[in-house]
């Protein structure tokens, strides 16, 4: 699970940060501080509080953990990354998901051992994927299908491990039972369970080691219960796998062993989904929402199901999107945080234990924000992408300089303000990422592939 199309630019390079999450009962809020909060049922202390208590109103996580950038909420397990690439965990741990060699919930966020230089978490139903800035992935917790993509499956593991056959790697989706690995190439990576055709390489079997997915160009990735989302270099959406309530987009219920396209889309610069979720999300560059599949209604429309994209959510100025089964976060660029759905246990945030039908503002802290606004995406456009010796900035503003990185963070070129096309000849084949600087000191960052 992964916010934006951009970096989190800090002292630690963070890839596409997460600042709020939604678990199964339960949420969690970065606050601008550097330390989370959380709200909603308090299982085996995925609160994090060491109370034991569930909470409506959101309330600061106890322990000593601070300065951190992006957090990730699993089905009753939470990670959080620090500046420092180390990693936390709290909340349930009976299949060693929380890495921290032992099979005890943690009702305080502990830190994980070895941890350091990691540039990204995403956790599953019962497991957790960590991406290191050298773009190795490293992985914990239950391997139900070969789901954590070791040469065994079915073998839980409390320690993390790297997975061997993988490297390149610039994104991770952990999902109920399968995982998503995005390769500075373009192409994704699948293992775990694919009995619905989620792991979208044309069959309907399990992997226990990284299998490649039937799609290239990919600059984005996110995984469902039993579904995949993909975003191409050319803006197109692209799904597979369950389609029981149309959450592949394409106006069917049909299950899909390849991907396919996701009708009626335009702008999309994210796609969410979560572990617990049959539905699909899309957050557009004009800071809108669509939504297609399970329990659309619960986000903002009058529509229970659909199975095409429609409109869900606030009418704009959404920066990010959490969602699990039955409801939804939005961050908007004020930094608010407004939910919808289901919050008996209190997980939204807004002070009650009760369904939300309308979107209500959560009690939350101010919301760490990074340093990219979706709506700048139409004042900075790249072309062409793929490029192979030139890339060319369109844009309506007027642009200080332009740094453009690898996929470990590292700068491969800067250009001064009066460079429009970019000669990028000199760079590898791979995926890069372009930060455009205005005069104003606005920052837009765009992925792109170079072949």
């Amino acid at each position: 699970m992964r916010i934006l199309l951009s970096f989190f630019f800090m002292s630690s390079f963070c890839i596409n940060a997460q600042v709020i999450a939604i678990g199964q009962g339960h949420s969690v809020f970065l606050c601008e501080s550097g330390i989370p909060q959380s709200s909603g049922w308090n299982y085996q202390g995925v609160l994090g509080t060491g109370d034991g208590t569930g909470h409506a109103t959101p309330v600061t996580v106890a322990g000593n953990i601070s300065n951190i950038i992006s957090v990730s909420a699993g089905s009753n397990s939470n990670l959080f990354l620090d500046n420092q690439g180390r990693i936390w965990g709290c909340g349930l741990n009976f299949y060693g998901q929380l890495g921290d060699g032992t099979f005890t919930n943690r009702p305080v966020p502990i830190l994980i051992p070895g941890t350091s230089g990691f540039i990204a978490i995403s956790v599953g139903e019962s497991h957790s994927l960590l991406l290191k800035n050298d773009g190795t992935v490293w992985s914990m917790g239950r391997n139900f299908e070969g789901k954590l993509g070791y040469t065994t499956a079915n073998e839980s593991s409390s320690v993390i491990r790297q997975i061997p056959t993988l490297s390149g790697i610039t994104a991770i989706a952990a999902g109920n039972y399968h995982s998503l690995f995005l390769k500075n190439d373009g192409t994704v990576w699948a293992c775990g369970l694919g009995s619905s055709g989620q792991l979208a390489n044309g069959i309907s079997a399990s992997r226990i080691i990284p299998y490649q997915c039937n799609i290239t160009d990919v600059v984005d990735i996110a995984a469902g219960s039993e579904h995949s989302l993909f975003i191409k270099s050319d803006g197109t959406v692209w799904a597979a796998g369950n389609n029981y309530y149309g959450q592949l987009g394409d106006n069917t219920v049909i299950n899909r062993k390849n991907p396919v396209a996701v009708s009626n889309l335009t702008g999309v610069i994210k796609v969410i989904s979560c572990p617990t979720s049959n539905g699909s999300y899309f957050l557009k560059s004009d800071g809108t929402c669509m939504a297609t599949g399970d329990n659309v209604g619960m986000i903002g429309n009058d529509v229970a199901q659909s199975l095409v994209p429609v409109p869900a959510g606030p009418d704009g100025n959404i920066r990010a999107i959490a969602v699990s089964s039955d409801q939804a976060l939005f961050l908007k660029n004020d930094s608010s945080v407004w939910g919808i759905g289901n919050s008996a246990s209190g997980q939204l945030g807004i002070g009650t234990f009760s369904f939300a039908s309308t979107l209500q503002q959560s009690l939350s802290c101010n919301i760490l924000l990074d340093t990219h606004e979706p709506t700048k995406q139409e004042a900075y456009l790249i072309s062409p992408n793929p490029a192979t010796n030139m890339l060319h900035i369109n844009h309506k503003g007027q642009i200080a300089n332009s740094i453009i990185y690898d996929s470990l963070g590292k700068i491969t070129a800067e250009f001064g303000n009066e460079d429009e096309s970019l000669d990028i000849s000199s760079l590898e084949p791979g995926l890069y990422f372009i930060r455009i600087i205005s005069i104003y000191n606005e920052a837009f960052t765009a992925k792109f592939i170079k072949k």
